[in-house]
C-alpha cells in the first residue's frame, strides 16, 4: 500500500513536471458582469459545488445588476464552473459600499467585509462617516447579521478569515471612540484629518466584537490582509509610515511607506514586528504561507535600489519577499518593466510555486505580450517558482484598463482570476458598453487553464469530494455522498499520511490545527481526491 502511494504521488509530480516543459498560458473561458456604469471585482474564491462566489463594487442597476441601494453597493455574485450567473446580490445603503473580501464559511454560507458610508437599507448602526461593514449571508445569499465596526472618523475592513471560534478582521481606523480604542494619535496637519492605525478585530460567530486591537504608530499604518496560524496567533501585513509606536525599523521619510508585517498573539498583542523596503514608496498587499513556518508576501515597491531592495525595473515594481518564521528576509525579488506594474494578490499551488496577479503597464522587462498602451494595464499573472525564479508571465485584457485583484487555484489545479477591464477587444469581450457605446468597467473573471497549472487534467478531478473552508487554519470540511463508511486519509506533497478518519455521508469535520502550514491532499479509498491550504 505504501508504495501504491509513492507512486501515486510521484505521478502526480511527473505529471507537473512535464506540462510545466510546455508552459502556455491560455484562456479557458472569460466574463465581463456588470452594467453601463462601473464594476469592480476585488474577491474570488472556489465553492464547495466548484462554482465560484465573487465579491466587489458596483454603480450599475442593469444589466446583470439588479436591487442597487445607492451610489456603490457591495456586489456579489455567484458562477457555476462554466462561469455562467446564477445569482448576484447588490447590498448596502443610499451611499457608498464596497466589498473587498470574502470566504465560503464551514455552515456553507458567505462572510464579506469591505466598508460603508451607509446607515440605511442594509446598513444600520453606522458610527460616523466610513464604518468597516461585516455581512454574513447563507449559502443562497440571504443576509443573516450585519454588522458596522468603527467610530466618529473613517473605518475599513480589507480582509476577513473564519476561524475556530468566530472571524479575524483587518483593515485600519483613524477613530478612537465607538467600537475603537487604543489608536496611536496622529494628525495630519495639512489636511487637519488622523492618521490611520492598523485595526484587527476579532468577532463570534453572531458579529459580536470579542476583541480589537490598534496597531501603529504616530503616521499611517494599515493592515492589508491576515493569516490565522496554527499556534492561534495571527500574522498582520499591510503598509507603515510609522518609525515609532508599535513600528520599528522604517526605512525612508514619513512620507512613504513600508511593507510592515507583524505577529500578533490570540488578543492582538505584538510578538515581533519588521518593516522592509526602500527610501521610496512600498506597500504590500497580500501574504500566504509555506512550508517551514514561513511567508511569502507580495505588493508593489516604487524604483528606488536602496534598504531591502536591490534591483528595479521601472516606476513600480511587483515586490515579492520571503521571510522566516520571526520575520527574516529569506529572498526577495522585483519583477516588471520600464512603466509600472503592481502585485494584488499571491497564492501557492499545489506544486508549491507561486502565482502573483495584479497589472503591467510595461511591455519590457520581465512583461510581455501587454496590449494597451503606457497609459492602459493589462492583467499581469506570473508564475514563480520556490526560491523566486520568474517561470512563466501571462498579460490578458484588451487596449483599456485592466486590473486583477484575486487569484484562486481550483480544485482541478486551474487558476481563476478576478478583477475589472474597461476592454472590450482581444481577451476580452461581452463587456457591457455605456449609452455612447464605449467599454464600461466591469467585473472581468477570467479561468485559465491547465496549462498554466500543474498540469493534471480536469478528468483526473472529476469525481472529486469538495473540502472547505479552503484555505483553513483550523478544520477542513468535507462534503462527499459516500453511501458506506468510508476510510479517507489526508497526506502532505511527499505522499505521507498524516491523518486518518472514517466518514459516511453528508458533511465530516476533520481537526486540522496541530497540520504545518502548506498543502495538503485528501484522498478516499476510491482514489479520489481534493487538495486544500493549511494557513
Amino acid at each position: 500500500m505504501k508504495i501504491q502511494l509513492i507512486f501515486f504521488f510521484l505521478w502526480i509530480q511527473f505529471l507537473s513536471i512535464s506540462v510545466q516543459a510546455q508552459v502556455t498560458p491560455s484562456i479557458e473561458w472569460q466574463k465581463c458582469l456588470g452594467g453601463t456604469y462601473e464594476e469592480s471585482a476585488t474577491s474570488i474564491q472556489q465553492t464547495i459545488d466548484n462554482g465560484f462566489i465573487v465579491a466587489g463594487r458596483t454603480m450599475s442597476n442593469d444589466g446583470d445588476v439588479s436591487g442597487k441601494h445607492g451610489n456603490y453597493d457591495y456586489w456579489l455574485i455567484k458562477l457555476n464552473s462554466e462561469g455562467d450567473l446564477l445569482w448576484q446580490k447588490c447590498l448596502g445603503g443610499s451611499e457608498d459600499d464596497e466589498a473587498n473580501s470574502i470566504q465560503q464559511t464551514s455552515d456553507t454560507g458567505y462572510i464579506v467585509a469591505g466598508f460603508t458610508f451607509s446607515n440605511d437599507g442594509d446598513v444600520t448602526d453606522n458610527h460616523g462617516m466610513y464604518d468597516a461593514w461585516i455581512i454574513k449571508l447563507d449559502e443562497s445569499s440571504n443576509l443573516l447579521w450585519q454588522k458596522s465596526l468603527g467610530g466618529t472618523f473613517n473605518d475599513y475592513a480589507t480582509a476577513v478569515r473564519e476561524v475556530n471560534d468566530g472571524y479575524i478582521i483587518a483593515g485600519y481606523t483613524g477613530s478612537n471612540d465607538g467600537d475603537v480604542s487604543g489608536w496611536h494619535y496622529g494628525f495630519d496637519d495639512y489636511f487637519g484629518v488622523p492618521y490611520y492605525d492598523a485595526w484587527i478585530v476579532k468577532l463570534d460567530f453572531e458579529g459580536n466584537i470579542q476583541w480589537q486591537k490598534c496597531l501603529g504608530g504616530s503616521k499611517d499604518d494599515l493592515a492589508q490582509k491576515i493569516l490565522a496560524l496554527h499556534d492561534g496567533n495571527y500574522l498582520i501585513v499591510g503598509s507603515s509610515k510609522s518609525n515609532d509606536g508599535d513600528v520599528s525599523g522604517h526605512h525612508g521619510s514619513e512620507w512613504w511607506p513600508d511593507y510592515w508585517v507583524a505577529e500578533i498573539d490570540s488578543v492582538g498583542n505584538v510578538l515581533w514586528q519588521k518593516s522592509y523596503g526602500s527610501t521610496g514608496d512600498e506597500q504590500a498587499s497580500d501574504v500566504i504561507p509555506v512550508s517551514g513556518n514561513q511567508f511569502t508576501i507580495s505588493g508593489t515597491a516604487a524604483g528606488v535600489i536602496d534598504g531591502d531592495i536591490t534591483e528595479v525595473h521601472g516606476w513600480n515594481d511587483c515586490w515579492i519577499l520571503r521571510i522566516d518564521s520571526v520575520g527574516n528576509l529569506l529572498w526577495q525579488k522585483s519583477l516588471g518593466g520600464s512603466y509600472d506594474e503592481l502585485a494584488n494578490s499571491i497564492i501557492i499551488t499545489s506544486e508549491g510555486n507561486f502565482v502573483v496577479t495584479g497589472s503591467a503597464g510595461s511591455n519590457d522587462g520581465d512583461v510581455t505580450g501587454n496590449h494597451g498602451s503606457t497609459l492602459s494595464a493589462d492583467f499581469w499573472i506570473v508564475q514563480l517558482d520556490s526560491s523566486g525564479t520568474l517561470m512563466w508571465q501571462a498579460c490578458l485584457g484588451g487596449t483599456g484598463v485592466d486590473e486583477s485583484f484575486s487569484v484562486y487555484e481550483c480544485t482541478d489545479s486551474t487558476l481563476v482570476v478576478a478583477g475589472y477591464s474597461g476592454s472590450d477587444n482581444n481577451d476580452v469581450s461581452g463587456n457591457h458598453l455605456d449609452y455612447f457605446g464605449n467599454a464600461t468597467q466591469d467585473f472581468w473573471i477570467v479561468k485559465l487553464s491547465n496549462g498554466i497549472g500543474t498540469g493534471v487534467t480536469q478528468s483526473f478531478f472529476e469525481n472529486c469530494f469538495s473540502a472547505f473552508p479552503n484555505p483553513t487554519s483550523t478544520a477542513i470540511y468535507i462534503n462527499h455522498e459516500f453511501h458506506d463508511p468510508t476510510l479517507i486519509g489526508i497526506y502532505n506533497l511527499l505522499g505521507e499520511e498524516i491523518k486518518e478518519q472514517k466518514v459516511f455521508g453528508g458533511n465530516v469535520m476533520i481537526d486540522v490545527c496541530d497540520l504545518p502550514a502548506g498543502i495538503y491532499f485528501i484522498r478516499s479509498k476510491d482514489r479520489t481526491i481534493s487538495k486544500f491550504v493549511k494557513e
